[in-house]
């Protein structure tokens, strides 16, 4: 029998349903003269709207940096306007004499449009009544960046402490696999080899305006994202011609955990110089489980920053960005030790040129840096008997450079540039004996070697705007250097060598195809590359897995490839908007590990070591589909279902740490001039019985639960909102949750049970 490579099945799928989907036929364009202007506005803001892309008749073409937009001197029928952030947008020819006369079209940005597989969660919106994510004053608030993007049902998160380092999982892609980046460029590395800090866990809400989770491998611009990218964007610092001010001050409480959390903003604005000071601290205690069972839990938490902005001239700007975060005493009940210190420092330092028209219309540079320094003992632990004490003091630093440009070449918009990350870290673990036949010694043990990742990419990104049709094509080629500069003698036992340079292609292809009626379709199809991280090369017998087996590091790693196929379907009509999403992902040197019995872990306790290595493949696939809808007296109401399944195909057997079906139903209402807005959620998860054998993983029940809120604008600049989650005080515990340490038999770790909170938001506005 004749077979076939996955790259020709690839190929033939990709014809076969565009095909389908689409319908192409070939497009002809004609030139036309322009000779009318309009100027796009954001609705809320009223700052102008760039890069839109319209088309007219056989016309086409793209809103410049200013919002301005030339239109046919001829007239023409219906106009067609589409933006990735602003979605799709229909003028009828009976609405363009009185937009052509008022010479102003406004457009309210819509986050829950997916023209690429993305969804945008707004931490500051405006009155946008077709929203994918309504949030509240508690997103201010929130210490930890993984626990708001769990309001995706698409997104879980693995949790190893209560209410602490909670650390994202996309479509059951995790780790390294994702790509988080804060402002385009900045990023962060986990100093913990238990991934304690997170790189979701630097990220301080109270400074950001949305997050873009990009699902898969499409958003080249930023690296390479094998499972997806998670885009923090801060709050803009705008400009004014008059001396301004604005100020802000939320806090928060909750009662189970002894949860309190306060954040507060102040800042001004002139001619030349925009600038905001921020801050927030956040405690707690130990919660209840539904069970009625204590759950050490205990945390603190805070963070500082300052972000100015320095208008040089009418084209160039300069914005520089400092935060410093801290965290004490953190307790995590799945892991043999805690977080006893870490300290956090982020900069970032950008410079931007607006050219306007056409050509080089913008040129954006800038340099980041990241430095973590981290503390872990199992001190805090009610050991009895106490066999040693243990403790690992390590340090990262994250480096990086970014430049890109944006041409405008009549229909075309073009984004292309280089961009450079270097990762170090380092630190040892030391064990001090107390009892047995080791009592009064002490061991050094190497953690991360000295170990160096250095990436060095060139892109590009290229929109197309064909009228209905729209093509959205990037690539990506990064060299990939590491090395261990301080390796332990066992380490190079195993690999003598452990310097390594790979080189990475990617590419992305999107067809996006408006029809009539309210219907919208999308196509992706991709190929990414990743080299594997500090810890798959480097992390030297210490248990960071699913099970509490020893990992060893692995130099000579292949790099992970993803090919992915993303469908997207999507109807709008008056009042509501239906969306269906489908994917599946073939992986080639998929990374996992793998059983060394010949090797001895380092702590007796430990059942054995594993390598780091690849599969040779593994499938992922799965879907998303979500139903918005208003309704009378002021309602909406959202119901929103996503599930994964993953394949190990080597050993015939599902992956690990795969979430199961989560199911979200949302009923919420603004009333009285969005005076009272009140919120009901049902959450449905079914149980997971598709689990790894080899890796231990147990089985997880299925539950449900229930949440309410309502906020209370007392006055113009004071809300207030109070809730209750988890209101049927349901003992549940999330499938990517850890098993508790020195609990037997073995148990995850439980969630809070009931919880009220009430919060208090005084805002004097931007």
């Amino acid at each position: 029998m004749k077979t076939y490579s996955t790259d020709t099945l690839l190929a033939v799928l990709y014809i076969t349903i565009s095909s389908f989907v689409f319908g192409i036929l070939p497009v002809h364009l004609q030139a036309q003269d322009v000779g009318r202007t309009i100027l796009l506005q954001d609705a809320d803001t009223r700052l102008p709207i760039p890069f839109a892309h319209v088309a007219c008749d056989q016309f086409q073409g793209i809103s410049g940096e200013d919002g301005q937009l030339l239109l046919p001197a001829d007239r023409c029928d219906d106009l067609w306007l589409s933006h990735l952030e602003y979605g799709q947008r229909v003028v009828h020819a009976t609405e363009l004499d009185q937009l052509l006369q008022d010479g102003i079209l406004t457009w309210k940005r819509d986050p829950g449009v997916i023209l690429q597989p993305v969804t945008v969660l707004a931490l500051r919106q405006g009155n946008r009544p077709q929203t994918r994510q309504q949030f509240t004053d508690q997103d201010w608030l929130a210490h930890d960046a993984g626990d708001v993007l769990t309001r995706d049902p698409g997104i879980a998160v693995i949790r190893k402490a209560g209410q602490y380092g909670f650390d994202p999982v996309v479509r059951g892609m995790k780790y390294d696999q994702l790509n988080l980046v804060i402002d385009g460029a900045q990023s962060c590395v986990a100093a913990c080899p238990n991934r304690m800090d997170p790189p979701a866990s630097q990220v301080s809400l109270n400074q950001m305006e949305k997050v873009e989770v990009i699902k898969g491998p499409h958003a080249l611009r930023y690296g390479s994202g094998l499972g997806g990218t998670l885009l923090f964007t801060s709050a803009p610092a705008g400009f004014s011609d008059q001396l301004g001010g604005h100020s802000r001050l939320s806090t928060g409480y909750e009662t189970n955990g002894d949860l309190f959390r306060t954040e507060g903003l102040v800042g001004f604005t002139h001619r030349a110089i925009a600038l905001d000071l921020n801050g927030s601290w956040s405690q707690g205690g130990d919660y209840t489980d539904g069970n009625g069972q204590s759950i050490a839990s205990g945390f603190n938490r805070g963070s500082f920053g300052t972000n100015a902005r320095f208008r040089i001239n009418e084209t160039n700007t300069l914005q520089a960005n400092v935060t410093r975060n801290l965290a004490r005493d953190v307790e995590f009940a799945s892991l043999g030790m805690d977080l006893r210190r870490d300290d956090t420092w982020m900069t970032n330092l950008r410079h931007e040129w607006h050219g306007g028209g056409q050509g080089l219309n913008r040129w954006t540079t800038m340099v980041s840096g990241s430095f973590v320094d981290h503390l872990m003992d199992n001190l805090l632990k009610p050991l009895d008997p106490r066999m040693m004490n243990m403790s690992t003091a390590a340090r990262t630093q994250t480096y990086g450079a970014r430049t890109e440009a944006t041409f405008l070449l009549g229909r075309h918009l073009l984004y292309a540039g280089a961009d450079l990350r270097q990762e170090k870290a380092s630190g040892d673990r030391t064990r001090e004996f107390l009892m047995g036949p080791m009592a009064g010694k002490t061991a050094i043990d190497a953690v991360w070697q000295d170990s160096r990742i250095t990436n060095t990419g060139i892109f590009a990104e290229y929109h197309h705007d064909l009228g209905r049709y729209r093509l959205i094509a990037s690539g990506r080629v990064g060299l990939n250097q590491a090395t261990a500069l301080d390796p332990a003698a066992t380490f190079l036992e195993e690999y003598p060598d452990p310097d390594v340079m790979q080189i990475n292609p990617s590419v992305s292809l999107g067809m996006i195809r408006t029809w009539a009626k309210g219907w919208t379709t999308s196509l992706w199809i991709a190929q990414s590359q990743r080299s594997a991280g500090l810890i798959e090369r480097y992390i030297h017998y210490l248990p960071v897995g699913l099970d509490p087996y020893e990992m060893l590091g692995n130099p000579d790693l292949k790099p992970e490839i993803n090919r992915q196929v993303d469908l997207n379907i999507q109807y709008d009509y008056a009042g509501g908007r239906l969306q269906l999403t489908a994917f599946g992902s073939l992986l080639q040197d998929f990374i996992s590990g793998q059983k060394r019995p010949d090797l001895a872990p380092r702590i007796p306790s430990a059942p054995g070591v594993r390598q780091f290595i690849n599969l040779s493949e593994a499938l992922m696939a799965g879907g998303e589909a979500s139903w918005i809808q208003a309704w009378p007296a002021s309602l909406q109401s959202e119901i929103h279902v996503a599930w994964v399944y993953g394949e190990d195909r080597d050993r015939d057997q599902p992956l690990a740490e795969i979430p199961p079906l989560d199911a979200r139903i949302s009923v919420w209402g603004s009333w009285w001039h969005d005076r009272i807005t009140p919120r009901v959620t049902w959450r449905q998860v079914l149980a997971q019985e598709r689990v790894s054998s080899e890796f231990g993983e147990p089985t997880t029940a299925g539950f449900g639960l229930l949440d309410m809120q309502v906020g209370i604008r007392i006055l113009p600049v004071l809300k207030v909102s109070v809730g209750g989650q988890n209101l049927l005080d349901e003992a549940y515990a999330e499938h990517l949750s850890r098993a508790m340490t020195g609990v037997m038999p073995s148990t995850r770790l439980l969630a809070p049970g009931r919880n009220i909170y009430v919060t208090a938001s005084f805002d004097l506005g931007r």
